[in-house]
């Protein structure tokens, strides 16, 4: 990046940011004797100071710095008070945007300290009773969420790098408390970094990915000192393969062998199309492109049907993920495809540093 636009755009921010107070006040002066049109006057102003700054950067970026640079002239002049009737619906939606977005992030602050203001008591400095009373006066918070960041801070006490994400507001209470009943220090390091990148859905769906492997692994531990030699399952079927199953029981053909040598016959046949497919993606003289190719499709469907490819998972696959990134290993090899439900999806994205580094910078 060239050193000098970086100089010419800061100072041109600077002295221009300096002349849009001067040249602000001066119209709300005179906005008793020109009514509303001091507020169109004003628009007009910051959208000529806008321009003149970003004559000093490049073309390329130009456009982009206007839209950046207004709403921020906006919301950091502390003269600027335009009606929001006045705004265009850019600015006006930039600006709320932003509130928005500042709203959320100090009320996550702001109920990070509760645990600290309750365990000092210094909501008795306010003339209040407890620290409900105090967040519910200086903060507009209900009680059940004050109970639930204290709750969340309790929870956290062995877990330090979870707790600093409490009490610095980088993550909301909500989020940080779905993950109470999986947390341990162990695991501390992983979750840390799923609060962050995963919306509470997607976390939802992972706290009950961990629950299930550990009763998972329980139940496996079970079987290995007492193995079932049978089970019921329920399941329907047509009336004529119920007829015919039956049939083949009553002449002593055992039904379960029949079964379970079917299924393996299909699972060989799957893998049989899948490695000829890989075999003719990988010879192709063309290179492969994002697009699944339709082929494809079909066997990871007859594999996996319309559902979820995670264990435990019943909800209806919308995507079909890449296991290798595909920045490193462009393929559509199909033994490394796999459909994957909304959440799973998301969290599968997750466990790219690449994808990690864009998430935090939005």
């Amino acid at each position: 990046m060239d050193g000098r636009w970086v100089v010419r755009g800061f100072s041109g921010w600077f002295y221009g940011w300096i002349y849009a107070c001067f040249f602000t006040i001066t119209l709300r002066v005179l906005q008793g004797a020109v009514g509303c049109f001091s507020g169109l006057f004003l628009l007009v102003f910051v959208y000529i100071q806008v321009a003149a700054i970003s004559i000093s950067i490049p073309g390329k970026a130009r456009k982009k710095m206007v839209a950046v640079l207004l709403p921020v002239y906006i919301s950091c002049n502390p003269f600027f008070m335009v009606d929001p009737v006045l705004m265009s619906d850019e600015v006006l939606l930039s600006v709320c945007v932003r509130y928005g977005e500042e709203t959320r992030k100090w009320r996550n602050k702001f109920l990070g300290m509760l645990p600290e203001v309750n365990r000092r008591r210094l909501y008795e400095r306010e003339g209040c009773s407890s620290v409900v009373e105090f967040a519910k006066k200086v903060g507009g918070v209900s009680e059940e969420q004050v109970r639930t960041v204290i709750r969340v801070k309790e929870a956290f006490a062995e877990t330090p790098r979870l707790q600093e994400l409490l009490t610095s507001g980088t993550v909301s209470v909500n989020k940080l408390a779905r993950v109470i009943s999986v947390v341990t220090p162990e695991n501390e390091a992983f979750l840390v970094n799923q609060v962050q990148m995963l919306s509470q859905g997607s976390l939802e769906v992972l706290v009950r990915d961990i629950k299930h492997d550990k009763v998972s692994l329980r139940t496996q531990n079970a079987a290995l000192l007492n193995i079932p030699e049978t089970m019921q399952v329920s399941i329907t079927v047509d009336q004529d393969v119920a007829e015919k199953l039956e049939e083949l029981r009553k002449k002593g053909i055992d039904v379960n062998q029949e079964l379970r040598d079917f299924l393996e016959q299909r699972k060989q046949e799957i893998e049989q199309e899948k490695d000829q497919i890989a075999h003719e993606l990988a010879t192709q003289d063309k290179p492969q492109t994002r697009y699944i190719p339709a082929r494809t499709k079909k066997v990871i469907q007859k594999e996996h049907g319309n559902i979820c490819s995670r264990t435990g998972c019943n909800k209806p696959a919308v995507d079909i993920h890449h296991q290798k990134r595909w920045g490193v290993d462009p393929t559509n090899d199909p033994h490394y495809l796999s459909p994957l439900c909304e959440e799973h999806h998301e969290i599968a994205h997750t466990m790219d540093v690449k994808y990690q580094e864009k998430k935090r910078r939005r």
